[in-house]
């Protein structure tokens, strides 16, 4: 539970740090933050093998790109997106190694694809040219990182890991609308605690 705990008091400093558009608050508190949810996956990582080992690089991607999106800079944002983008790729990774049925991974994808394209549509008119087919390629690889959680619904921890996955979906959503469309606290407000929670979530189903 420490590790848990003092994400936990990290993100309310940063949560603060946040509303006072502080970046030497973001420098100093978010990478501590996503580094607890890091040190935490150790606990399973260093002795586990297949498919903990995926979550473990997703986790650590997760992080990396937690650092890339702390700054200004547009290329160093779209890094941090390719980061996040290995890193579902990763827990994809870590479904199919489980045993995802795909059928039910076909299934949830009547649903996500549309919701995905929807999307998309709605960031489009806001992305620069030079964000297009990154930003598509990340849609499709979370929808993907979603269905592949549902498709692992049915087992004992499957749940868990849909919630997980659902929480990250949900919570881009409020990076892009930060990023391309309208920044404002509420987004990090919600966002943050969604996106930490998702991350815990796929820890806590490992530990």
């Amino acid at each position: 539970m420490f590790w848990t705990l003092l994400l936990c008091h990290l993100l309310v400093g940063l949560l603060f740090f946040e509303a006072k558009d502080s970046q030497k608050g973001r420098w100093c508190l978010k990478p501590l933050t996503s580094a607890c949810f890091v040190a935490l996956a150790c606990t399973f990582a260093l002795h586990e093998e297949g498919p903990q080992r995926w979550v473990f690089w997703g986790l650590v991607l997760g992080f990396l790109g937690d650092v890339l999106l702390i700054p200004k800079s547009k290329p160093i944002f779209l890094l941090g997106l390719v980061s996040f983008l290995l890193g579902h790729m990763a827990y994809i990774g870590a479904f199919v190694v489980y045993g995802t049925d795909p059928l039910l991974c076909a299934a949830s994808l009547l649903v996500l694809a549309p919701v995905g394209y929807k999307i998309f549509l709605w960031l489009k008119p806001h992305l620069p040219a030079n964000f297009l087919l990154p930003v598509l390629a990340y849609v499709v690889t979370i929808c993907l990182m979603v269905a592949a959680a549902f498709g692992y619904i049915t087992e004992p921890k499957g749940l868990m890991l849909f919630v997980a996955a659902t929480l990250f979906w949900l919570s881009d959503i409020c990076v892009a609308r930060q990023r391309f469309m309208k920044p404002e606290f509420i987004n990090k407000a919600i966002g943050l605690p969604l996106y930490y929670a998702a991350q815990l979530l796929f820890v806590w189903a490992h530990v």
